[in-house]
């Protein structure tokens, strides 16, 4: 069993802890919240599912005090980048295993900008753990993931995609 922390219930945050309490591998055991008005409610009645007792918090500190080996990390990162890279390299240093869907320029460190490697790279060093980056950008991968993966099909019934977010 992996304890977890999910870290923002924002546009993609809202659909992982559903998803993180359903898996039997994984115990979600903190929630970090941005607003006044999520913090010290239930991580299930957030995202719209039963109650977990996992009560959300907006307080980093106290979060990052608590015994988890991964932090899912999906905060908005639009107009903070370097906030961003400043907390996910606060929680490499500190010791937890951080799983990012926020930041698309981290699927190669190395273009996220002058030093970000370097830093990510030392944050793990320093805390013994590890950094995955996921996801797709609306409107840059989805099309060509789909012509892709039904090139390989010798048959095809249906295909459904869902963007969460509207950029336009």
């Amino acid at each position: 069993m992996h304890n977890v922390i999910q870290w923002a219930t924002g546009t993609v945050g809202i659909h992982a802890v559903p998803a993180l309490a359903a898996h039997p591998d994984l115990n979600l055991v903190g929630l970090w919240v941005h607003s006044d008005s999520k913090a010290g409610r239930d991580a299930g009645e957030i995202c719209g599912i039963e109650p977990l007792g996992v009560i959300a918090s907006n307080d980093a500190e106290a979060l990052l005090d608590l015994d988890a080996d991964c932090i899912c990390y999906m905060a908005n990162s639009d107009l903070r980048p370097d906030g961003v890279i400043d907390e996910i390299c606060t929680m490499l240093a500190a010791g937890f295993n951080v799983v990012n869907t926020s930041y698309v320029p981290l699927l190669f460190p190395s273009a996220a900008g002058p030093g970000v490697h370097d830093r990510l790279e030392a944050a793990c060093r320093e805390g013994g753990s590890s950094f995955y980056t996921s996801g797709i950008d609306p409107g840059f991968g989805n099309v060509g993931l789909a012509v892709h993966a039904l090139a390989m099909c010798k048959e095809v019934q249906t295909v459904r995609m869902m963007e969460i977010v509207n950029y336009a």
